[in-house]
């Protein structure tokens, strides 16, 4: 099922004032501008955000990998609905910050990143719901097709996998890619996934020309 919606939010001004400190690499990019990252992901309510993935969930209490766990703010707002979450963060700037601002006795935090994945591995779980929110556009081409096969080993069957993907210009040129949305949707027929929802949406943090795919995807019952 595809859908579009346009929903729009001001930013704060404060933070509209500010700009990111540019750097070589991705990686220097969250650790040099973690306070930065943390205030404008911080600005936007879980709930808002996404609103749509909450429709998804399971009602019940369940086991959620967030690969990709930023400042915490979605870990917290799903630990807040009693699930336990194992949010990854390859990130040590975000991942300190993220610990204060939400200690949530069922968060546990991760060091970790793909296409490895060798940490989450270890602790030798599968889960019901996985969400890679802002994370996809990180990985290049020939990192991906291992990294979508790394999720769905740990996914459990009939899990949700939920998968947001971003367009638009960046603030960095390296390490970040402008993935096209059929690029994703031939991996999710390589391997027979079930697309239960795709909606597209304009930025809610208002920056020009930037929109997101959300994909919901389901292991395949045949």
């Amino acid at each position: 099922m595809t859908s579009k919606i346009f929903p729009t939010t001001s930013s704060d001004k404060d933070l509209e004032d500010k700009r990111p400190i540019p750097t070589a690499t991705v990686e220097e990019w969250y650790e040099v501008n973690a306070d930065f990252i943390t205030e404008e992901f911080e600005q936007l309510e879980f709930q808002n955000l996404h609103a749509t993935l909450l429709n998804h969930l399971p009602q019940h209490p369940c086991s959620i990998l967030d690969i990709g766990s930023g400042s915490g703010r979605d870990a917290a707002g799903l630990a807040e609905l009693g699930h336990k979450v194992i949010a990854v963060e390859p990130s040590s700037g975000l991942r300190a910050r993220a610990r204060l601002l939400h200690p949530h006795h069922s968060i546990t935090w991760v060091n970790d990143k793909l296409p490895e994945l060798k940490a989450v591995r270890k602790l030798g779980d599968r889960y019901d719901v996985i969400i890679l929110s802002a994370v996809w556009m990180h990985l290049p081409y020939y990192d991906r097709q291992p990294s979508f096969e790394r999720i769905l080993g740990l996914l459990k069957k009939e899990g949700l996998l939920y998968i947001t993907l971003r367009h638009g210009p960046y603030e960095v040129v390296e390490g970040f890619w402008d993935i096209p949305d059929e690029e994703l949707v031939q991996l999710i027929k390589n391997y027979e996934l079930r697309e239960i929802e795709q909606i597209t949406e304009n930025d809610l943090l208002n920056r020009p020309g930037v929109s997101w795919t959300r994909f919901f995807l389901q292991h395949s019952n045949g």
